[in-house]
């Protein structure tokens, strides 16, 4: 009997998860929609700036190689001065890139982003 007791509290407790688990997901946000914003906030952005650091070992046994970069970015404007649009670049970037801390070059480069 008390086997039979036991049981029936776990599929009781089973049921119960199975309810809340059923509700939570009900209840939370469109995947569509939170994308969707997260896509709208990522087009609102007009410039920024980010640095990223490259560490790579090579398998012949010499040191990591480590680079570093920094980025510049700027949405450019849709109208050119005579107020025709310009399709053909969208966005400007500035890139510095450094090795092992020392100062590599730049580059700049504007391009289309679809």
């Amino acid at each position: 009997m008390e086997s039979s007791t036991i049981q029936t509290m776990k599929i009781k407790s089973i049921f119960a998860c199975l309810i809340l688990s059923s509700l939570l997901i009900s209840c939370g946000p469109d995947v569509k929609e939170i994308l969707k914003k997260s896509y709208d906030k990522c087009q609102s952005i007009q410039n920024g700036y980010y640095e990223m650091t490259r560490s790579m070992s090579l398998t012949d046994g010499e040191d990591s190689s480590i680079n570093s970069y920094t980025c510049y970015f700027e949405k450019l404007s849709q109208r050119d001065p005579f107020g025709e649009k310009d399709s053909l670049y969208s966005t400007a970037f500035h890139n510095k890139q450094y090795q092992k801390g020392q100062y590599t070059g730049d580059v700049i480069s504007t391009r289309k982003l679809s």
